[in-house]
């Protein structure tokens, strides 16, 4: 177990992911995947298409029983989704969906370049209560700091660093020498003096 490299081919989604309720196959299970995301798959796959997969995130994966050279994506199904489509258009054929969305997935499959996104970073695990562990950690925010730790609109503002407001706040924070009976509070677009 460990850390290991997949194609495409290689991956399956997940009937047991939490998104969504069960199916009896890859094609059922897909058909759940594009109910729950629509535009937002289309959005993930078009973003894939245009700048790969995110180097950050790999996929967490488990060894499928009825077929050892397949894995079944744990956490990733979303992306496993998108790539599949983008792969393959015509795996759309016949499932229920709008049929503007399926002409935009249709017409984005060409500018995919698989290429760019294989092989793909994956982690197996042994067994799912192995990952679900961090498949916790990842979806139920930010658990006291072990989980991913969302940044304040202060700080997302100073990694766009465009923000002339929030460049005047560090300006005074780092250079104004106040009274101690005077407080800076901030916003990202104001700063006021307090008495």
């Amino acid at each position: 177990m460990g850390a290991i490299e997949l194609r495409i081919e290689d991956l399956l989604l997940d009937a047991a992911n939490p998104r969504f309720a069960g199916g009896n196959s890859q094609r059922d299970i897909l058909q759940k995947v594009l109910d729950d995301q629509q535009d937002k798959l289309y959005a993930l796959a078009e973003s894939i298409a245009d700048d790969g997969m995110n180097p950050m995130d790999r996929l967490l994966v488990l060894r499928a029983e009825a077929d050892k050279t397949k894995f079944v994506a744990l956490e990733g199904n979303r992306r496993v989704a998108a790539l599949k489509i983008l792969l393959n258009p015509h795996l759309l054929t016949g499932l229920d969906l709008k049929s503007s969305l399926q002409k935009r997935f249709e017409k984005l499959a060409p500018t995919f370049d698989r290429a760019q996104v294989e092989p793909i970073a994956c982690f197996e695990v042994l067994d799912r209560e192995t990952g679900a562990s961090w498949i916790l950690l990842r979806h139920t925010g930010e658990n006291e700091g072990r989980g991913v730790v969302s940044w304040s609109g202060i700080a997302a503002s100073r990694f766009r660093g465009s923000d002339p407001a929030l460049q005047a706040l560090d300006f005074v924070k780092e250079k104004a020498t106040l009274p101690r009976k005077r407080r800076i509070f901030s916003k990202a677009t104001t700063i006021r003096l307090q008495h």
